[in-house]
């Protein structure tokens, strides 16, 4: 990439291809890493809230705030999976817009692809499930302090 003083930038299409490259596998690594990360973090929040349970708070007050919590969790981890199936297909599905307009030559409005919007709605659907589901395992924890 070239670049002047004035902060105007060129590229030639072997630097574009590069990059365009680079930028397409650093978001596919940082897909599944926000996957694994999910799952990870809700997975380890339920056995935590376990421990908490058994161990700390034998007789818990505000019980359903707990339950909640765990709802959202496994909710969490439930959409995070159907995000995976959906990424995947949307994969297949952008493949096939590609050689449709490589094969074409030419294209004309854009292709729509549903399955990359429903697993941009998932990710986020998951995400404000595990952030709900962490939120009221703090309020079940302050709820039952420690005896």
């Amino acid at each position: 990439m070239s670049n002047d003083n004035e902060g105007d930038y060129t590229l030639n299409r072997t630097e574009y291809l590069d990059e365009r490259k680079l930028l397409i596998h650093a978001e596919w690594d940082a897909s599944r890493g926000f996957d694994k990360t999910i799952v990870t973090l809700s997975a380890g929040s339920l056995a935590l809230s376990l421990v908490y349970l058994e161990r700390i708070v034998h007789q818990p007050a505000c019980a359903w705030v707990l339950v909640l919590a765990w709802a959202l969790l496994i909710l969490a981890l439930f959409v995070v999976l159907v995000a995976c199936l959906t990424s995947e297909k949307a994969m297949e599905i952008q493949r096939d817009i590609n050689d449709q307009i490589y094969t074409n030559k030419t294209h004309k409005g854009r292709l729509a692809n549903r399955a990359a919007k429903a697993t941009e709605i998932l990710n986020r659907l998951s995400l404000l499930s595990f952030i709900l589901g962490v939120i009221m395992l703090l309020v079940f924890a302050w709820l039952n302090p420690p005896s």
